[in-house]
């Protein structure tokens, strides 16, 4: 009887061909997260973050100092979306006052906003925020009186 002979077909080793997809598909996402993280923002808390770590002692001093003895009282009112700083009552306004108040706006630095505290004649300073987003942001607050620094951190959210 003749020989048959069977025709048998070669598709390959199935382990390799999934080795080289796994490679492919790592390779794909690799690039795909590489693009991802290239297109984020970059923003940073501060811009000047080094000399800010800095300070640091010095800024808890001046926290400590505003906490034993507060000489500046302000209220937000979200309704109005007004920011209200009164004047210390004991005090002149020429007894070497001086202060700050920065907006700072977590989630996007561009959006972030600096007053002066200048008080008017009844002692009161009022900061209007509706031009402000809504959502959270960060009262940092520093005045000086008397040649003594005061600092104060507060959570602000604007309905």
């Amino acid at each position: 009887m003749p020989e048959t002979q069977e025709l048998t077909k070669k598709s390959g080793e199935p382990w390799a061909i999934g080795i080289a997809l796994v490679l492919v598909v790592f390779v794909i996402s690799l690039v795909g997260f590489i693009i991802f993280a290239s297109l984020q923002s970059r923003d940073l808390v501060e811009d000047r973050y080094y000399e800010r770590g800095l300070e640091y002692d010095s800024r808890i001093d001046e926290l400590e100092r505003s906490q034993q003895d507060s000489t500046l009282a302000w209220k937000l009112d979200a309704g109005k979306r007004t920011l209200t700083f009164l004047f210390p009552g004991d005090l002149s306004p020429s007894a070497g006052f001086g202060g700050q108040v920065v907006l700072y706006r977590p989630s996007d630095a561009s959006m972030d906003r600096s007053y002066t505290l200048e008080f008017d004649a009844s002692g009161e300073q009022i900061v209007d925020l509706r031009d402000l987003q809504r959502g959270n942001w960060k009262a940092k607050i520093s005045w000086t009186v008397n040649n003594e620094d005061y600092y104060q951190e507060a959570i602000l959210f604007l309905p």
